[in-house]
């Protein structure tokens, strides 16, 4: 629940809570972003590299089960990797602003604080 001084509550936070319960929402931000240009905000933030690289599909197989996903499982993501890269995500939705009463706001790179 949204609060602000004292304990009064907010209607958009209300509204918001109300609309996020036992519901399913796909949330995007502002604009679209590439595997590339999320690692670069995040380098950005972090004030360390952040990088992507696409790989072959048995390296990163390897890679994942590596990483200690079991094999099924890592050879169900691969398919949802392709997807991803082939523009599968590529778009946004108005659910942010129907939620909070607010266009969402993309951090700029140096930025601090909460938007």
């Amino acid at each position: 629940m949204c609060r602000t001084r004292g304990s009064k509550r907010r209607p958009a936070g209300r509204r918001a809570e109300a609309a996020l319960w036992g519901s399913h929402h796909d949330l995007t931000g502002p604009v679209p972003l590439s595997w590339p240009q999320a690692a670069g905000l995040l380098s950005a933030e972090l004030g360390e590299p952040v990088t992507f690289q696409v790989a072959a599909e048995r390296p990163f197989l390897g890679h994942l089960t590596g990483a200690g996903i079991p094999a099924g499982e890592a050879e169900l993501l691969i398919p949802r990797e392709w997807a991803i890269l082939a523009g599968e995500n590529d778009y946004t939705t108005s659910t942010f602003q129907q939620i909070t009463g607010h266009l969402p706001i993309l951090k700029r790179p140096g930025e601090s604080g909460v938007r």
